[in-house]
């Protein structure tokens, strides 16, 4: 080998090395960066950061009950109880039924929905323009 080719070899692999040291400390500054604007910025956004964490907890959890199909049917069996104990008049017992077995029907549904795949047949029948150029 020659020195031409060593000495090429080194200011190669010298500034490979320089652009990576250069690299990871840029990228380390903005690590540092963006922690101190955190910390320095935390009086005005964290009230905001809070809230909004709070209202995500609050939405997931009432997600979470309007479609517990178990949470329904333990209202339709606390109302039937009610209705053997004659708590509850028969017209009442039956419009709340209903309402229930309604809620319970939408869980159902909503849960089939996002369980289903349509299959090609379904997109040529809903989008029949999309495949007319293949019949051609």
């Amino acid at each position: 080998m020659s020195i031409t080719s060593r000495l090429e070899r080194r200011i190669t692999r010298s500034l490979i090395e320089t652009q990576a040291r250069l690299f990871f400390t840029s990228w380390l500054e903005h690590q540092v960066l963006k922690t101190v604007l955190k910390v320095v910025s935390l009086p005005v956004t964290g009230p905001y950061q809070s809230a909004k964490w709070m209202f995500e907890k609050i939405h997931e959890e009432v997600e979470g009950e309007r479609t517990d199909e178990e949470r329904v049917k333990g209202r339709l069996m606390e109302l039937q109880l009610r209705y053997e104990l004659e708590e509850v008049e028969e017209a009442e017992y039956l419009e709340q039924e209903k309402v229930l077995m309604e809620d319970l029907a939408a869980i159902t549904a909503s849960k089939k929905d996002e369980q289903y795949e349509p299959d090609e047949a379904w997109w040529r029948r809903t989008f029949p323009e999309g495949f007319a150029e293949e019949q051609e």
